[in-house]
């Protein structure tokens, strides 16, 4: 009796089918995936129109919520042009919705932009569904790693040019976003600063920065032979009192502080670097003629994206693993199953 229910459930296994089984399952995705995106698209036309630094957490929180729904697509959707169909569905469909707020005029560069977004989600589902296909098993983070990569990078691409858009070409630019802005490529610049000079933050004074930086000039270099008579010292800096070690410092301080002057002006010691440099850049920029001001602008562009980008590579395992722990939560509650094709391959049904 066993051995004759072994061979009706094998032979079940090899007559199924690898084809969507369930169409208003896949609406479901499908819907969800296109709310997810307007959802993005809402609250960063929001943010592009009022400096609200909330709505653009939202936008990217949603924009997290529609890869993890894109990489469920790739996994539960088996035909590959409906597939594609989903993915530019969700691409195209809040642009559409929200042309008005995130580009008013017809822009060549946006509309670049998001053909490079659709572009990238489309590599990223396709990729992930050929390496799907070509398992013998269901390795999720086999699809789940191609597809968030290339579709988070679309997606800051898109971004990124609509920023630009809005804050350069038609002069939206105010002090809390450029400040913003400013921040987050300080913050992307420092961990590299802090590897030459530890010690040293863009959230200090500008005299604590000159003073962290010259600590660490003082470290680096304590133990390398000095013979200078003015100061009275033949040997190393270990030799001193920790006192007149820092009476060195505090004079290297001076002079690096200085150093900095004669290159960009007079400097506030009391201002937080992150302010100070802000100023200094709206100074510079004050001085370039239109078309320097444009190059400028298009590197900001640049410099925003891969800001976003360095942020987006940390929030990736988190998407990903959120991902998995909801993809099996669907084959628990019987949302989706895993079948077996010749009863060698497994691959995931509706």
């Amino acid at each position: 009796m066993d051995q004759q229910m072994r061979q009706i459930v094998e032979s079940a296994r090899e007559s199924e089918s690898e084809s969507d089984a369930s169409v208003w399952k896949l609406a479901v995705l499908v819907v969800l995936g296109v709310i997810f995106s307007l959802l993005s698209a809402y609250y960063l036309s929001v943010f592009l129109s009022s400096d609200n630094f909330g709505s653009i957490l939202a936008s990217f929180s949603f924009a997290a919520v529609l890869t993890i729904v894109n990489i469920l697509q790739v996994l539960f959707i088996k035909n590959l042009w409906a597939l594609r169909g989903a993915v530019i569905l969700e691409c195209v469909a809040p642009i559409i919705f929200f042309m008005s707020a995130i580009f008013p005029v017809l822009f060549l560069p946006l509309l670049v932009a998001v053909a490079l977004y659709v572009i990238f989600a489309l590599t990223g589902a396709g990729r992930g569904f050929r390496n799907l296909s070509n398992s013998l098993s269901v390795q999720f983070f086999g699809v789940a790693k191609p597809v968030a990569a290339k579709f988070v990078t679309g997606f800051l691409i898109f971004v990124s040019v609509a920023m630009y858009y809005q804050f350069i070409e038609l002069g939206r630019l105010g002090p809390e976003t450029g400040q913003f802005l400013m921040n987050q490529l300080l913050a992307s610049t420092e961990p590299a600063l802090k590897i030459q000079y530890s010690g040293i933050s863009f959230n200090q004074t500008v005299k604590q920065f000159a003073d962290s930086m010259a600590r660490s000039v003082i470290n680096k270099t304590r133990f390398e032979p000095i013979n200078d008579p003015n100061i009275g010292l033949s040997g190393d800096l270990t030799q001193l009192s920790t006192t007149e070690q820092n009476r060195i410092a505090d004079a290297l301080s001076v002079n690096i502080l200085q150093s900095f002057e004669k290159r960009v002006g007079t400097l506030n010691p009391n201002e937080n670097v992150r302010d100070s440099v802000f100023n200094l850049v709206k100074k510079w920029l004050g001085k370039f003629s239109a078309e320097s001001k444009q190059m400028l602008a298009v590197s900001g562009a640049v410099l925003i994206f891969f800001s976003l980008r360095g942020i987006s590579i940390i929030a990736m395992p988190i998407i990903e693993f959120l991902a998995f722990v909801l993809f099996k939560l669907l084959l628990i509650l019987g949302f989706a199953r895993i079948a077996m094709e010749k009863r060698d391959r497994e691959f995931v049904i509706l």
